[in-house]
């Protein structure tokens, strides 16, 4: 994200300041072990699912 500034076409735009909050949400999901590997346990995989922006 860019803050281009004051843009002369555009009436009522400030060029200022803001606070912006990002989350990202992550998605955790397991995957069995294989059958040829019995000894091994699950693998688990943490996958951002989505983001978040909040300006104030």
């Amino acid at each position: 994200m860019v803050n281009h500034g004051d843009y002369e076409d555009i009436q009522n735009d400030y060029n200022i300041s803001e606070f912006v909050y990002v989350a990202v949400s992550e998605y955790q999901y397991m995957v069995d072990p294989s059958r040829w590997c019995p000894w091994c346990g699950p693998c688990y995989y943490r996958v951002p699912a989505g983001i978040y922006f909040r300006f104030v």
